[in-house]
């Protein structure tokens, strides 16, 4: 295949300078790419395709035109190596992307560099995880071997091999699925390996605490039994379980975002995203908690010395076996139980939808438990009726 360098005659500008163009056929596809350079015309050879003389200018200019070259024929050898059909669409995503990754991995941790900033730190560490025991099962993967036939094999590999439990094998494909749209989206991938390879949504189980479990974790904070660590974890916890915040968003909370009665945040998950504040009505255990928290304070953080997440979930654990409840307790059970004990009272999921934050309906019905409970219940009304 012949690669020439031409130059554009018709675009001479005042100077007497003229564009060059890398010009070559991919079958019967003429492909023509600007070379950014401009060059006199009186000093172009285009034979050679080269510009003549031997001062540093020409020299540095021709060594330019000998890259960009290399360049087209790097992709093209690439291509015929690998016996992967080439076009003039497909060379043109790979020429304007280049190669500047040597496998999707490469990729993955330059794009994780930007994308951590919209992740919660949990989650960031999360992908991290996720993708570094992608790596280790094939490092080195090449952007074209990522197919749904690949997939399928490191989900049986994650599955027989590294024991994993269905939940956490999808869940890694979902993460991994996140950096193969990235890598279409910037061109550097044609073929969605997903597009026929879906990714399970796993139903998780949802542990919630009844109403007289609860009553035993407010008893036990009043007794003031426990170590102030513990005393502070457990505040901590009940606060959530009457104001349906996240662990990182009841972090967050500020005593400035209190006003009559009325806590107003937005979601740190969605922080990138513009979200529409969500205004939580303050119950008057939420508000006792509040009040001793406080102090004489009027600003800042209404939570303080907290310990990380981890530490925080082991210290709910401990106060939960102290409590003789065997349940998998942790943070987000708070917000399970404020979920589930609102809908039981209410019947109300489109206002707990609000509360919770949900943009969908869909993450709301996970607690459409609570409405079966509540249809069985309903329909014992009708016993009273002797047939």
């Amino acid at each position: 295949m012949i690669i020439r360098i031409v130059q554009n005659i018709q675009r001479i500008n005042k100077e007497g300078n003229a564009p060059l163009y890398i010009s070559f056929y991919l079958g019967k596809e003429k492909v023509v790419i600007p070379c950014k350079l401009s060059v006199p015309t009186t000093k172009f050879d285009s034979k050679t395709g080269m510009l003549r003389g031997t001062n540093k200018e020409a020299k540095d200019i021709n060594l330019i035109i000998e890259r960009l070259k290399a360049k087209v024929n790097d992709i093209l050898v690439k291509y015929r190596l690998k016996n992967l059909t080439l076009n003039k669409e497909a060379f043109m995503r790979e020429y304007n992307n280049p190669s500047d990754f040597k496998s999707f991995h490469d990729f993955v941790a330059s794009y994780m560099k930007t994308y951590s900033r919209r992740l919660e730190i949990g989650t960031f560490r999360h992908h991290k995880s996720c993708m570094r025991k992608f790596k280790e099962y094939c490092e080195g993967l090449q952007f074209h071997e990522l197919t749904e036939d690949f997939l399928r094999d490191y989900l049986i590999y994650m599955k027989k091999t590294l024991c994993n439990a269905d939940s956490t094998a999808q869940r890694n494909l979902s993460t991994i699925k996140i950096y193969v749209s990235a890598a279409i989206k910037k061109g550097y991938m044609e073929n969605d390996p997903f597009k026929d390879f879906g990714v399970k949504r796993i139903k998780s189980n949802i542990d919630y605490l009844t109403e007289e479990e609860l009553i035993k974790f407010i008893s036990l904070y009043y007794d003031r039994r426990l170590s102030e660590r513990l005393e502070r974890t457990l505040g901590f916890f009940l606060f959530m379980c009457f104001t349906s915040l996240h662990i990182s968003d009841a972090r967050h909370v500020c005593l400035e975002q209190i006003n009559n009665g009325i806590l107003t945040y937005y979601r740190i998950k969605n922080r990138n995203c513009k979200p529409e504040a969500i205004k939580i009505p303050l119950s008057i255990p939420a508000f006792k908690i509040i009040e001793e928290l406080q102090g004489k304070r009027k600003e800042g953080h209404l939570f303080t010395s907290l310990q990380c997440d981890q530490v925080v979930n082991r210290q709910i654990k401990e106060i939960a076996s102290i409590l003789e409840i065997k349940k998998k307790v942790s943070a987000k059970t708070g917000r399970h139980t404020f979920a589930t004990i609102f809908l039981k009272k209410t019947k109300d999921v489109a206002t707990l939808q609000k509360l919770l934050g949900h943009s969908n309906l869909k993450e709301t019905m996970i607690y459409a438990h609570v409405l079966d409970e509540s249809k069985q219940e309903g329909m014992q009304c009708f016993n009273c009726f002797a047939i």
